[in-house]
């Protein structure tokens, strides 16, 4: 199962609920398919996608990532097949860049990154539908046996995590940034969100690629901010997550 050793498989439980998840996922996958990016999300018909996951080589994937939740999502080929898959189903299908009608959507989500098809797992949880896409530079080979059992395991994965990370009515970085800006109300906007998501777990090339900066910026938000309350280490940044 795409080399899945225990170790591997223990690496991807002990990311859940974390930035983590999505780099160690995408490096499994990359094992033996020619996988650059993944992207994961909830939603249901009618509805603005959620992204749950999104990693990739070329550190475009969360611009994607905001652009198919925004308005590229109606135009996708998986949408029909969430919609005739029964409550409690799952479904693996593959969408080939040649598949995709939009030509905006085309070119910004395949040719311009280069991504010859994707892979995409989903469930239907009741209306909820979770859908996990692989994204590859060219065909996946033909043969590929044990690709279900991948994305069930990906997908049992996602499951949890998704519920892990919305358990408090947020995702993880996002209370933690409601929780800074209490106790450090005199931090900037930017400030609190760097900070957030290093406290998340996040490194600062995970928290440069999800705010569209260098991982050089995100730590001299987070030096600014440990300057602008005289804190010595950014560890003490926890007290006021903590107290």
């Amino acid at each position: 199962m795409l080399d899945l050793t225990p170790d591997r498989i223990a690496g991807l439980l002990d990311a859940i609920g974390t930035p983590h998840l999505a780099t160690r996922m995408l490096a499994v996958a990359r094992l033996r398919l020619p996988v650059v990016e993944l992207f994961a999300y909830a939603g249901a018909e009618g509805a603005t996608p959620q992204p749950l996951l999104s990693h990739g080589l070329d550190g475009q994937s969360e611009r994607r990532a905001r652009s198919f939740a925004s308005h590229f999502h109606i135009a996708d080929p998986v949408r029909d097949t969430r919609a005739t898959t029964p409550p409690g189903g799952s479904f693996v299908t593959r969408v080939r860049s040649g598949q995709i009608s939009r030509g905006d959507y085309r070119w910004q989500c395949f040719e311009k990154p280069g991504f010859a098809e994707k892979i995409c797992f989903g469930w239907r949880d009741g209306p909820q539908d979770y859908v996990l896409s692989f994204y590859l530079t060219e065909p996946a080979p033909a043969d590929m046996a044990s690709l279900p059992a991948f994305g069930s395991l990906c997908m049992g994965i996602l499951l949890r995590h998704a519920r892990q990370v919305t358990a408090a009515g947020s995702p993880l970085p996002d209370r933690l940034e409601a929780r800074l800006a209490q106790a450090h109300p005199t931090l900037t906007a930017r400030e609190r969100r760097v900070c957030a998501l290093l406290l998340a777990g996040a490194t600062a090339d995970q928290a440069g690629e999800s705010l569209g900066i260098s991982a050089n910026s995100v730590l001299t938000y987070r030096r600014r901010a440990c300057a602008r309350l005289g804190l010595s280490s950014p560890a003490q940044l926890l007290d006021g997550v903590l107290h």
